[in-house]
């Protein structure tokens, strides 16, 4: 009895097995079959083996809509498979766009290889990929649109090649793990919350090609939240006034070379206050000095500062133009200085110079004064001659 219920059991688990067996190499020779289309001329495939998705053919891709009837591409392999895991993403070379959550919550996805076509990374593409860890962007992507990688909490490094001009709003929002962001001279836009709490990126190098920085660009980062940056109140990044502190009371200055101002920089302001706005700021964002409160701009004649002031009906007292700045100050005392040198120049004369001056002087005169005699002489013979007559 013992040894048929020993040889039962054996001859189930051999059954058990070879059903397992069975069960998973069809499951993966399907997996591998897995495809669908992306774009009107373009093509997905999924491999199991490698976990990984090609992306084929040319143009744009989609632009999926994300709801729970279509999230993305995953959706399609999901009504075969719930099971499927992505951790590879290769976009093929021919490929000119990646459409709007293309690869959304795509939380096993480790890896991506963008294509050297690819010239917009659309809204949310890659947004919620919470594995990611390291993105290359090629040189032919001109614009990352909004929070095209936000969510991608493992993300540690981007760099942003010299092709892209335009970082859309929340573009890389809640990267927790972001470190360092290369900035080309290529950008000149950069939208609100682009960078908000990414936490860990410290150290933040704007070009001065950078003109627009959109509203809490870089709120609840570790750079924001470090308060040796703040200078006054106020947060600077290089060449740009980015942010202000909520409570700001008094007479406030933007410091001196300060070339831009952020959109909303001043917005969270609910005191009354007056900003003095040197002649170096050439660019004031929308709403920049939008605050609760009041604020009075002071600032120089015909400036960015003055002219932002009327347009926005903003009240703004002139800078006296006597109240000469630091450079204009050194430039006229130099002029100063050159006049007082002319002075003592011709007051102090060459003593050589004076002396034959003199003599020139003394001979003029004997020469006149000869003359004279000899005119009153000569006078003096006519008369003689007409009375002897």
């Amino acid at each position: 009895m013992k040894n048929q219920l020993k040889r039962l059991s054996s001859l189930m688990l051999v059954v058990i097995m070879l059903v397992s067996m069975i069960t998973a190499t069809h499951l993966t020779a399907a997996a591998k079959n897995y495809s669908g289309k992306c774009g009107e001329n373009l093509t997905w495939s999924y491999d199991a083996a490698t976990a990984t998705m090609t992306i084929d053919g040319s143009g744009d891709m989609y632009n999926y809509l994300y709801s729970t009837e279509n999230k993305n591409i995953i959706a399609d392999i999901s009504q075969k498979d719930d099971n499927i895991s992505v951790h590879t993403v290769i976009i093929g070379d021919s490929v000119t766009r990646i459409g709007e959550f293309a690869f959304y919550d795509f939380t096993d996805l480790e890896n991506v290889i963008i294509g050297s076509s690819v010239t917009v990374i659309d809204r949310f593409a890659f947004s919620n990929c919470t594995s990611l860890k390291d993105v290359v962007i090629p040189d032919s992507v001109t614009s990352i649109a909004d929070s095209a990688f936000s969510g991608c909490s493992s993300i540690t490094s981007v760099t942003i090649p010299d092709s892209v001009t335009n970082i859309g709003d929340n573009a890389f929002d809640s990267c927790a793990s972001l470190t360092g962001v290369t900035f080309p001279d290529s950008v000149t836009s950069i939208g609100r919350n682009a960078f908000i709490s990414c936490t860990s990126l410290c150290d933040i190098i704007l070009p001065d090609s950078v003109i627009k920085t959109g509203y809490d660009v870089f709120l609840d980062t570790g750079y924001w939240n470090n308060g040796l940056n703040w200078l006054d109140n106020l947060l600077y990044v290089g060449p740009h006034l980015i942010d202000s502190q909520d409570e700001m009371e008094g007479s406030y200055e933007v410091k001196d070379g300060t070339k831009y101002i952020s959109d909303y920089a001043l917005i969270g302001t609910s005191a009354d206050m007056v900003l003095t706005i040197p002649e170096s700021v050439i660019s004031i964002g929308e709403d920049a000095l939008d605050v609760f409160g009041s604020v009075t701009v002071k600032c120089y004649k015909n400036t960015c500062a003055h002219s932002y002031a009327k347009d926005n009906r903003i009240d703004f007292e002139l800078i006296d133009q006597t109240d000469f700045t630091s450079d204009t100050k050194e430039a006229v005392d130099k002029v100063e200085i050159s006049e007082s040198s002319a002075e003592s120049t011709e007051v102090t004369s060459d003593p050589v110079a004076e002396t034959v001056h003199n003599n020139n002087s003394i001979v003029l005169i004997i020469a006149v004064a000869v003359a004279i005699v000899a005119a009153a002489v000569a006078v003096f013979v006519i008369l003689k001659k007409k009375k002897s007559q």
